[in-house]
């Protein structure tokens, strides 16, 4: 999914692998599959939603302290998720103007806290972490599903 999301998407010239999404009706359509995708995943996949990526998805939100409600300790402008990992670390925190986000459950509710900015934050999530497959299962399960993939490209 990775490799192809990123072969998917049309990305800028000058910041190919830094950067940012072409504003392209391709994109539009890639960015609202995703963020169907997140939204629903928490509800269709319960237990999946739990499981603790193996590095946390990061990037600059538009999210404030304020937007957060129950769930959360909330302290001036920090965030942190009451749920943690097994090594303590929060599944979501927000250290503005950055989100760290390590399982789809809090993925999900994130989302939907954005609210009208929901296209906003998931166009921000890729373009800062263009390997999202290898930061959710780890970069052995992504050179596998990369291998599929290359094998299914050549039988097309």
């Amino acid at each position: 999914m990775g490799a192809s999301l990123t072969r998917a998407a049309q990305w800028t010239a000058a910041s190919r692998g830094t950067g940012k999404l072409e504003s392209t009706p391709m994109n539009e359509s890639l960015l609202k599959e995703l963020l169907r995708f997140v939204e629903q995943f928490d509800s269709q996949h319960p237990q999946e939603a739990e499981r603790v990526f193996e590095e946390p998805l990061q990037w600059s939100t538009t999210l404030v302290a304020s937007d957060f409600k129950t769930g959360y300790d909330i302290s001036d402008l920090d965030v942190r998720s009451h749920e943690e990992d097994s090594e303590g670390h929060p599944l979501l925190q927000l250290s503005p103007p950055t989100i760290y986000v390590r399982c789809f459950s809090q993925l999900s509710k994130l989302v939907h806290l954005a609210d009208d900015r929901k296209l906003e934050e998931v166009r921000a999530c890729l373009e800062e972490n263009q390997s999202p497959v290898t930061k959710i299962l780890g970069a052995s399960f992504a050179r596998i599903l990369e291998k599929e993939c290359t094998h299914d490209d050549v039988l097309n």
